[in-house]
C-alpha cells in the first residue's frame, strides 16, 4: 500500500498506477480471507479497511466474509479495529457497557441526508469516523452514581435524568470519563454533535421517523403527548429503532454539542454546527411535546443553562 501511495505522490497516473493497486488489492483480499478462516479478526480487519481504501467494490465482497465471525471473536476486538469493519457486521454487533452500566452501540461511519423540508435546507452529511451512542437515554441511577446527585421531577432510577442543563451534562460526561475504570480503559465521554444525532436516529431511514411516516405509528416508538400518564417512563419501554436505539423518539429532548445556528447550504464532513450562539441544540421531543416535534429531523434549542423536566441527554464515547 505504501509503494501504491508513494507513486501516486510522485505523480504517476492512474493508468500507470492500476498494475500496482490491481496486485495489491489482490493480495490484500487475499490475506483477508486468510485472516477470517483463522479468525484473527485483527488481522482481517486492518486488511479490510486498507482494501477499502483502494477499491470500495473488492471490500463489498468480503462483508459476508466478516458476517460469518462468532460474536465471541468480534467481541475480544477493541473498538479501534471494529470501527474499520463493514457497517453490516457493525450494526449486528451487541451493545458494550461501561464500569457504571451505561450500553453503547457502536455506529458505523457514513453519509445521509439531513434535515427536510421543514428543517431545511436538506443537505449531504458525511461522518468519517465510526462513534459508539448511549442505547438509551441517562438514567437518575446512572447520573447520580456519577453526579452524587438527582435533580429530576419524576423519580425513577431507570428513569432519564431530567431538569440536567447543558453545563451539568458536559460535567457528567467529564466526571465519566475520569472514573478510574474508564481512564485505565481510554474512554472518553462527551455529548452528541447535532449531525451524530440525526445520523443514529434516523438509523438509515429516510422518512420523517426512524419507522417509517405513519405518524400513527409513533406510539409504539415514543412518549409523547398521546400516551396516558403525564410522566417520564423507564428507558427502553418502546421499540428501538433500526440500529437498535431507543427513546430516540420522544421521553425527554436531549442535549447535543452544537451552538444552534443555520444549516450549511452544501455538504459537509463531520459539522460540528454554528461556532458560536446563545442556545445549544435540543433533538428528539418528549413526553408532553406533539408527534411533528419527534421528528427525526425536528430541532429546537435552549439557553445552556435551562434545566427542564422534559430536557435530558444521551453520550458517545470515542473511538
Amino acid at each position: 500500500l505504501k509503494d501504491y501511495e508513494t507513486a501516486l505522490s510522485l505523480g504517476a497516473s492512474a493508468s500507470e498506477s492500476a498494475p500496482l493497486k490491481g496486485e495489491l488489492v489482490t493480495a490484500l483480499t487475499a490475506r483477508c480471507r486468510q485472516s477470517l478462516g483463522s479468525q484473527d479478526g485483527a488481522k482481517a480487519s486492518a486488511d479490510y479497511a486498507s482494501v477499502a481504501k483502494l477499491d470500495s467494490q473488492a471490500a463489498s465482497l468480503l462483508v459476508a466474509d466478516f458476517e460469518k465471525l462468532p460474536a465471541s471473536v468480534l467481541s475480544q476486538l477493541p473498538t479501534s479495529v471494529l470501527s474499520q469493519l463493514p457497517a453490516s457486521v457493525l450494526l449486528q454487533f451487541p451493545p458494550r457497557k461501561n464500569s457504571i452500566g451505561i450500553e453503547f452501540k457502536l455506529l458505523p461511519a457514513g453519509t445521509f441526508t439531513m434535515g427536510d423540508k421543514d428543517d431545511a435546507p436538506a443537505h449531504r452529511v458525511t461522518l468519517t469516523k465510526a462513534f459508539e451512542l448511549g442505547v438509551y437515554e441517562v438514567t437518575q441511577k446512572q447520573y447520580e452514581q456519577v453526579m452524587g446527585t438527582n435533580p429530576s421531577r419524576y423519580k425513577g432510577a431507570q428513569n432519564p435524568v431530567e431538569q440536567v442543563s447543558w453545563h451539568e451534562a458536559v460535567e457528567f460526561c467529564r466526571k465519566l470519563s475520569a472514573l478510574p475504570a474508564e481512564q485505565a480503559a481510554g474512554r472518553v465521554y462527551r455529548l452528541p454533535t447535532e449531525a451524530e444525532w440525526e445520523y443514529a436516529c434516523r438509523g438509515g431511514t429516510t422518512t420523517l421517523y426512524s419507522f417509517g411516516d405513519d405518524e400513527s405509528q409513533l406510539g409504539q416508538y415514543a412518549w409523547y403527548d398521546k400516551n396516558p400518564g403525564n410522566t417520564t417512563h423507564a428507558v427502553g419501554g418502546k421499540k428501538p429503532n433500526p440500529w437498535g436505539l431507543y427513546d430516540m423518539h420522544g421521553q425527554v429532548w436531549e442535549w447535543c454539542e452544537d451552538w444552534y445556528g443555520e444549516y450549511a447550504p452544501s455538504a459537509s464532513e463531520d459539522p460540528m454546527g454554528a461556532s458560536s450562539g446563545s442556545s445549544r441544540v435540543l433533538r428528539g421531543g418528549s413526553w408532553d411535546y406533539c408527534a411533528s416535534s419527534c421528528r427525526s429531523a425536528y430541532r429546537r434549542s435552549n439557553v445552556p443553562s435551562s434545566r427542564s423536566y422534559h430536557i435530558g441527554f444521551r453520550v458517545v464515547c470515542e473511538l
